[in-house]
């Protein structure tokens, strides 16, 4: 993962820290993201399901999301394990049901 990419909605949101992997089929569902600076949030860090990605470049990710949307969503510790529950509540939050994340999965392992 490239750490020194910038997420942008709107405007900037943060900085891209790691890809969360769901231990159950090894699969990258989320990016990691640091927050703290962009949005002013102390630490702050979110899991952003990878549906959300609407581009790739060298310097920059963005995101179908703004700084609003973000910055209200539920805050990621690493320190526990991710639990099935808590991630479809990250893809209920933005709009995604869990059912496209494991077609995506499957299309992307293909």
């Amino acid at each position: 993962v490239d750490h020194d990419r910038e997420l942008i909605g709107s405007e900037p949101i943060g900085t891209l820290e790691d890809l969360y992997v769901d231990t159950d089929g090894a699969t990258a569902r989320f990016l990691i993201v640091d927050a703290s600076i962009a949005l002013g949030l102390d630490g702050r860090r979110f899991l952003i399901p990878l549906e959300a990605v609407g581009g790739i470049s060298a310097v920059w990710v963005t995101l179908n999301h703004d700084r609003d949307k973000i910055a209200d969503s539920p805050s990621f510790e690493q320190k526990a394990e991710v639990d099935r529950r808590y991630q479809t509540a990250i893809y209920r939050y933005y709009g995604y049901f869990w059912a496209q994340a494991d077609e995506a999965a499957e299309y992307a392992a293909s």
